[in-house]
């Protein structure tokens, strides 16, 4: 879901229209979702081989909260993916917020989330001041993955204060 959120529309969309057949595990669309986020994650690290670029930062869409919400919760209340998945919905809501998003971008991505079984929840007082602790707070600033659309990421550069505010406002 992540890396067709960040750069893929149209494998975000065949996860729409499959959600059912992949949950079911049906070897050949597994395959061919995994294959095809594989691509999609090895074409972004070529293309910005040495982290040179930023472009490799998209891969954190979801991650910055994610990694929070694991250390809170001491990596054993929720399982990686699920944690990145409620930094993802967060991340997308923030993303609007901002009117760096098309409206309806996060009801897309929450509604895929949801389809696939990712919906759990956080208390997000417990994770705030966590935030600062992330590797990518630079200063009071930290580089935080948005949505454009589905399909299209962008690096904002924003104050951490800023950001838990925004946080706060969409949860």
């Amino acid at each position: 879901m992540k890396y067709g959120a960040i750069r893929n529309a149209e494998f975000f969309r065949f996860l729409e229209d499959h959600t059912e057949e992949l949950l079911n595990r049906e070897k050949e669309l597994l395959l061919h979702a995994v294959a095809v986020s594989a691509k999609i994650k090895a074409s972004v690290v070529e293309e910005d081989e040495r982290e040179e670029s930023g472009l490799r930062r998209i891969l954190n869409f979801g991650h910055t909260l994610g990694h929070v919400i694991e250390s809170v919760y001491g990596y054993r209340h929720f399982y990686h993916g699920e944690a990145v998945a409620e930094g993802m919905k967060v991340a997308s809501r923030v993303s609007e917020k901002i009117g760096l998003a098309q409206k309806g971008t996060s009801e897309r991505v929450e509604t895929l989330l949801r389809a696939f079984k990712f919906n759990r929840s956080f208390e997000l007082k417990d994770i705030e001041k966590h935030l600062w602790l992330d590797k990518k707070v630079e200063g009071s600033k930290i580089h935080f993955v948005g949505l454009r659309r589905v399909g299209e990421a962008q690096i904002v550069s924003i104050p951490v204060n800023e950001l838990i505010k925004l946080m706060r406002e969409v949860w």
